[in-house]
């Protein structure tokens, strides 16, 4: 991979691709941005259980008078949100001098600080080469033209060519290559095709949306009424469901990497809940009362699924005593 030339940099793709690169690191945790103030950005990964603030300076060269004010004000500002860390992310790696002043705000911070600088970016780009490609490089075309070549492959499958399905498979790989927002998985069984889109980390999908809409008419039948209660169940709390094409008017998709789509009629759908907080679980104890309020009983359940909806939501889980 080509070695990025941060000092080419525009402020604003320097932010976008280290918070992307960010949010590989914390794929679990969603990124909140903020506007640092001072040729910056902050950016936060919150949980209940902590908060971790991180400081995006395009600089480089040298940290000078005027920089290292910024650089002051930037913490002075994180301390009133009294975080669980704070990290400077600049590609300038410190001379003795600038360690030596960054060691002096150490004494004034009741939490840990840290200077991620030019060898500590250079190793992260190094190690997922998508995200540099795609914000500096600009391979976006590239992805699209992966799934032309797909739908070549598609049609070679289909008369049989027996290489057909390897040639799938190293696309998909080619497409995992150049995206940094989202893995690809292609798959193809007679004459059905499926591309697989997840996200490569939380909050990916805010990033880089992706967007459907849809228009469903439900008859009044038995079928009718029972599709619109499981939708209806989906919506509410998340429950997945299938709608068949003979209930979609229309259906649109405005995805990434050349997937979108539209039609009239026909397309079924397959509903489910995005992915939380994963990994996830919950250990509870659920507790039987006799008559006289003593514990008759207890079982120890831990939840390691569960979806979520505009009214509620599903756990699932198993006996915690049972290997």
């Amino acid at each position: 991979m080509p070695r990025v030339r941060w000092d080419t940099l525009s402020p604003g793709v320097y932010e976008d691709m280290v918070a992307v690169l960010l949010s590989h690191l914390n794929p679990a945790v969603r990124r909140i941005d903020g506007s640092g103030g001072d040729g910056g950005r902050d950016v936060f990964f919150k949980t209940p259980a902590r908060l971790d603030v991180s400081e995006l300076k395009s600089f480089t060269g040298r940290m000078t008078p005027v920089r290292r004010r910024q650089v002051e004000r930037s913490l002075e500002r994180a301390k009133s949100l009294k975080p669980d860390s704070w990290t400077l992310v600049v590609p300038i790696d410190p001379t003795p001098g600038e360690e030596t002043w960054f060691d002096s705000l150490r004494g004034s911070c009741p939490f840990p600080i840290d200077w991620k600088g030019f060898t500590w970016l250079e190793t992260q780009m190094a190690e997922r080469p998508f995200i540099p490609r795609y914000f500096v490089e600009g391979v976006a075309d590239e992805v699209i033209n992966c799934l032309r070549e797909f739908d070549r492959e598609q049609a070679a499958l289909a008369r049989g060519v027996p290489d057909a399905l390897e040639r799938l498979a190293h696309l998909a790989a080619r497409l995992n290559k150049v995206d940094p927002f989202y893995t690809f998985d292609i798959r193809s069984e007679g004459s059905t095709r499926e591309v697989s889109v997840r996200a490569r980390y939380e909050g990916a999908t805010t990033d880089r949306p992706i967007k459907a809409s849809f228009r469903l008419a439900f008859p009044d039948t038995d079928e009718g009424r029972e599709t619109e209660r499981r939708f209806g169940r989906f919506l509410e709390f998340g429950e997945p469901v299938e709608v068949e094409g003979q209930y979609v008017e229309r259906f649109a998709l405005d995805a990434p990497a050349g997937l979108a789509h539209e039609s009239s009629g026909g397309t079924s759908l397959r509903l489910g809940p995005s992915e939380v907080d994963q990994p996830w679980k919950f250990d509870v104890a659920l507790v039987a009362l006799a008559p006289d309020g003593h514990t008759a009983g207890e079982l120890p359940v831990r939840f390691d699924q569960r979806t979520r909806g505009m009214r509620g939501g599903i756990l699932h889980g198993s006996d915690r005593t049972v290997p």
